[in-house]
């Protein structure tokens, strides 16, 4: 049942199949939180919801995952909150399959508070863009609704189409079947309930549907006066199911009902053999010698009566010793290890056993609604208890993180500022300018060997040492035609350098202005590495004073959560204590009915001695 409720949530939320809705994450938050979701952690998956929500880290699915988050608060019973996360969903801009899974957790929230009307409303929103699955269950709860409200022709309405995948198609067909019998129609009920109880069951669950199936019909034709057509609905059911012992009841009492005393000893004699811990069984326990009174073997009877008497004293000792355990404060406890085996119990000086009278009777306590729903919001609280243990010790191992760092930061912080004293920018800067004014200066003065290559600048300086050198010779036509040649190779490396020149120049221009951003990007660490310097205490103690923060509040919320846990656990022991009472009550009437049966058994065979 915890699966399906699972399954069916995603289905509210996506309105989709749940594995299409896990492939299609696009926010890494959402998927953390459906992560936690599938793992059954409900918890921790609204706790990461509402982060998120609140981080606005969900913009591709905002809306779903709000609509995960009402249907959590749904499920751990915060009415209020579950209405305020859905009805903000309503005025935005919402598709409509979403918009119609927004309508319909209001009906289900509405109705869960008991108020009828308003999740009649809620249904009549819905524009039919639900799932098929969420569709059947949406069918299902507008047919309770009116049931509730006292109308089964409206709920036979709602519940007409009972064509759903499995086993919704079930439920809608049971609760189809009890609007008929409301409505005065008990043939067409119980036609319902015969088809539902003959159908082959794929698993589990819907095994244990088709025994409740054919319990409700076969005492639905017991109300109406029909044992003959009940018996079948009796020998359908498991003999291993929960279904059982009240199937052996019914079906003794429609062989009564059918006029077939005999054939009633067979059931109760198996019902009368098991433990006396069911309310069936204890009826079981008179149902048996009452048949054999009828059968007329007195002997019989008064022995069975007899047995009966024993057993209900030996059931009442059991009922006091549970009585006593309650008391001492061993319910809560025995719940715990039972819900999560293997961790010891860390109520104080209360010793559970794995066997004892309180555990024996956890499934009469547990068939019970309203302790179902006290030990739900007890276990609840335990839950939230751990995650608060465990952010507490995530508390001290942030104090550790922050220590490290803190420790990290005197080892790194005097190697940086030694780094930072040996970075001059300024001068960085005014080497940048002067180059960029040099180039200003070549630019204007047409320096072409300043920008030339080595080797042409070296060869330049060879042409003019030997010009020289010549010139210092005596005149003649041989100095004279030596000068020319080497004027002209002079001019020859002039030109090619002088073309050369604007490329050159453009070449050493974009250099200059490729150090800009170098430049830049050392200023920009240079003044964050002085701003992490100046603000690394402030932010250590500011980490620090947050975690003391949260401490403290960890620390306030410690006795208000032991104080709900105790209130909680005190309830419980409360209720149990209630159906004690009324066990004993019904304990008392059915030994007393026993005691003047077997008195009346007794006097019936002293009149037949008397008898001449």
């Amino acid at each position: 049942m915890r699966q399906r409720l699972a399954t069916l949530v995603l289905l509210l939320l996506a309105g989709m199949h749940p594995a299409a809705a896990a492939q299609d994450v696009q926010d890494l938050a959402y998927g953390e939180a459906l992560f936690h979701f599938y793992q059954d952690d409900y918890f921790t998956s609204g706790v990461h919801l509402l982060a998120a929500i609140d981080r606005q880290q969900l913009p591709h699915h905002q809306t779903d995952g709000e609509l995960l988050l009402g249907g959590l608060q749904l499920y751990f019973g915060m009415h209020a909150q579950a209405r305020r996360t859905l009805e903000k969903l309503l005025p935005g801009n919402v598709a409509p399959q979403q918009r119609d899974l927004v309508w319909f957790q209001l009906a289900k929230l509405a109705y869960q508070r008991g108020d009828l009307p308003e999740a009649n409303d809620a249904l009549a929103h819905l524009s039919g863009h639900l799932a098929e699955e969420v569709a059947a269950e949406a069918r299902q709860l507008a047919g309770l609704v009116a049931l509730a409200q006292g109308d089964p022709q409206r709920a036979l309405t709602a519940l007409a189409d009972t064509k759903a995948p499995p086993p919704w198609d079930i439920y809608l067909g049971f609760d189809r079947a009890i609007a008929l019998l409301r409505s005065g129609q008990a043939d067409a009920a119980l036609a319902e309930f015969d088809r539902l109880g003959t159908r082959d069951a794929r698993n589990e669950e819907e095994a244990t549907l088709r025994d409740r199936a054919n319990l409700a019909g076969g005492y639905a034709a017991l109300r109406v006066a029909q044992p003959g057509r009940a018996r079948p609905f009796f020998q359908r059911i498991r003999l291993r199911g929960d279904s059982a012992h009240m199937a052996l009841l019914g079906a003794g009492w429609a062989a009564i009902g059918d006029d077939a005393r005999g054939d009633a000893l067979v059931p109760w004699t198996a019902l009368a053999a098991e433990p006396p811990h069911d309310d069936a069984v204890l009826e079981g326990l008179l149902a048996l010698p009452y048949a054999y009174a009828q059968l007329g073997d007195q002997a019989q009877a008064a022995q069975h009566y007899r047995q009966a008497i024993a057993s209900y004293r030996e059931e009442r000792a059991r009922l006091t010793a549970v009585r006593r355990e309650v008391e001492a404060g061993a319910l809560p406890a025995t719940l715990e290890a039972q819900d999560r085996p293997g961790l010891a119990s860390r109520l104080q000086g209360v010793d559970v056993p794995l066997e004892s009278p309180v555990t024996n009777y956890l499934p009469q306590l547990l068939a019970r609604h309203d302790f179902q729903g006290a030990l739900k919001d007890y276990l609840d609280l335990r839950q939230l208890q751990d995650n608060l243990e465990q952010w507490a010790g995530s508390l001290t191992a942030f104090d550790t993180m922050l220590d490290a760092r803190r420790a990290r930061y005197a080892q790194v912080l005097p190697r940086i500022d030694a780094r930072l004293a040996r970075i001059d920018l300024q001068a960085l800067e005014q080497r940048r300018a002067a180059l960029e004014q040099r180039l200003h200066t070549l630019r204007a003065e047409q320096d072409v060997w300043e920008v030339a290559e080595p080797h042409e600048r070296d060869l330049h300086a060879v042409v003019e040492r030997l010009i020289r050198r010549v010139d210092s010779f005596p005149a003649s036509q041989l100095q004279l035609n030596y000068l020319e040649r080497l004027y002209r190779l002079r001019g020859v490396l002039y030109w090619r350098a002088h073309a050369a020149f604007p490329q050159r120049l453009w070449e050493r221009t974009k250099l200059v202005k490729a150090l800009d951003a170098p430049l830049a990007e050392t200023r920009t660490r240079y003044q964050t590495l002085q701003g992490a310097h100046r603000h690394a205490d402030s932010r250590i103690a500011g980490l620090g004073e947050r975690i003391a923060a949260q401490r403290t509040r960890v620390g306030q919320l410690r006795p208000r959560l032991e104080s709900a846990l105790a209130a909680q656990a005190a309830r419980l022991e409360r209720l149990a204590l209630l159906a004690l009472d009324e066990r004993d009550r019904l304990l008392d009437s059915y030994l007393l009915q026993a005691q003047f049966a077997l008195a009346r058994v007794y006097d019936q065979a002293q009149i037949v001695e008397d008898t001449p």
